[in-house]
C-alpha cells in the first residue's frame, strides 16, 4: 500500500497551476494598462487634430471674386467669410500668401492696427493686401466661436489677379502656425463681380 502522505507529486502540479494563472493575471492587467494608454494617446492626437482643423472655417458659397478694372481681363480683389471655431484668432496677426500655378506671392495685412485693417464695407486699395470688410461679432480684432469676418484681398502680381479658368490657392496662416487653404478657380469669362469655384 501506497503512503499518500509522503507523495507530493500532486503538489508541484498544483504550484504549476498556481503559476500560471499568476502569468495570465500578470499578462492581462499589463495589456489592459497599454490599451489605456493608447486610447488616451488615440484621444489627445484626436483633440489636437480636430482643435487645428476647426479653428477657422470659411463659407464656400461666399467667395466672390471682383474685376475692379472693369477690362473683363482677370479677378484683381477676392472677397470671403472666415467663420470663428475653437481657438480664438487675433486677426491682426494673420498672414497670407496667394498661389497660382505661375506664381506665389504674400499678401500683407493692409494695416498693423486694427482700427486701419477693418473697415466697414471699405476694401483695399493697395496692391497685395487685405482688410476685414465687414463684421459679424463683438467687434474686437480676435475672431472668436458664433463670429464671422468678411476679408477683401486686393491681389498683385504678374496678371494683377486671377486669369479666366485660372486655379489659384489662398493659404491663411494663423499666429499659431496653423494654416488654411482656400482653392478657388475663377470662372472662363470675367464680370464685375463672379462666383468663384471653391475647389
Amino acid at each position: 500500500m501506497i503512503d499518500i502522505r509522503k507523495d507530493n507529486r500532486a503538489f508541484s502540479g498544483i504550484e504549476a497551476a498556481i503559476v500560471l494563472i499568476a502569468f495570465i493575471a500578470v499578462a492581462v492587467i499589463f495589456g489592459y494598462v497599454l490599451m489605456g494608454l493608447g486610447q488616451n494617446a488615440s484621444e489627445n492626437a484626436k483633440n489636437q487634430t480636430l482643435g487645428g482643423i476647426d479653428t477657422i472655417a470659411f463659407a464656400p458659397d461666399g467667395v466672390k471674386g471682383m474685376d475692379t478694372r472693369g477690362n473683363g481681363q482677370s479677378i484683381d480683389l477676392v472677397t470671403f467669410w472666415m467663420y470663428g471655431g475653437n481657438s480664438k484668432i487675433d486677426m491682426s496677426k494673420i498672414t497670407m500668401d496667394f498661389m497660382t500655378a505661375d506664381e506665389t506671392y504674400p499678401i500683407s495685412a493692409a494695416d498693423s492696427a486694427w482700427r486701419g485693417l477693418y473697415k466697414e464695407g471699405k476694401v483695399p486699395t493697395t496692391k497685395g493686401t487685405w482688410m476685414v470688410t465687414s463684421y459679424v461679432g463683438d467687434g474686437d480684432q480676435i475672431l472668436e466661436k458664433g463670429e464671422r469676418m468678411q476679408i477683401s484681398v486686393m491681389l498683385n502680381g504678374e496678371n494683377r489677379g486671377i486669369l479666366p479658368g485660372q486655379e489659384f490657392t489662398l493659404k491663411v496662416m494663423t499666429a499659431e502656425g496653423i494654416t488654411h487653404t482656400l482653392p478657388g478657380k475663377a470662372p472662363a469669362y470675367i464680370d464685375p463681380v463672379n462666383q468663384i469655384s471653391i475647389l
